[in-house]
């Protein structure tokens, strides 16, 4: 499955099939951006523009929504999007641990129809099991790692750092990626 420019690794049947067991329309995730995944329909990520560039470049949603910080907050632009998408009546999973109470609560009282249900249990569920894209992305950074390793351990000497040498590991990862 592709969206956008680049292949999708999470596991969308299991997700779409989770979903349906519990009668969601939608739900909203957040991993420093919020995501909002209709289960009919393209996803949206929810997002302020200074991470607008890496998420446009590395993510394969295409549709962006840009709030402006101190105008507005992620989980009001999360309301008009859910709105937008005529899903402000309906059930929709979000990760309660990943929230705080007043961004709960904000949600419950913009779209006082809408049926909050935490997801969180099902997304772990979800999650559990890896896509063969995903294997192999770990796959290719657990060999980053040991190029890394056998590159900067010899040359740890004495008296240096844990952060020194820390700084040449990350140097390392940057220059063989």
């Amino acid at each position: 499955m592709t969206m956008g420019t680049r292949p999708v690794m999470a596991n969308v049947p299991r997700l779409e099939q989770s979903m349906d067991r519990l009668g969601l329309a939608a739900v909203v995730l957040r991993s420093g951006v919020l995501l909002v995944w209709p289960r009919r329909g393209e996803p949206v990520v929810v997002l302020d523009y200074a991470a607008e560039g890496l998420t446009r470049d590395r993510s394969w949603v295409k549709r962006l929504e840009i709030y402006e910080p101190y105008v507005e907050t992620a989980y009001g632009r999360v309301c008009k999007v859910l709105s937008d998408l005529g899903l402000d009546r309906d059930r929709v999973g979000f990760e309660r641990r990943a929230m705080t109470v007043e961004h709960w609560e904000v949600i419950q009282r913009t779209l006082p129809g809408l049926a909050m249900i935490d997801c969180a249990p099902m997304m772990e569920e979800v999650r559990y099991v890896k896509t063969p894209a995903e294997i192999a992305l770990f796959k290719r950074g657990a060999d980053l790692l040991d190029d890394v390793y056998l590159e900067v351990f010899p040359t740890v000497k004495a008296g240096e750092t844990e952060r020194d040498v820390h700084s040449r590991m990350i140097g390392a990862c940057i220059r063989t990626c």
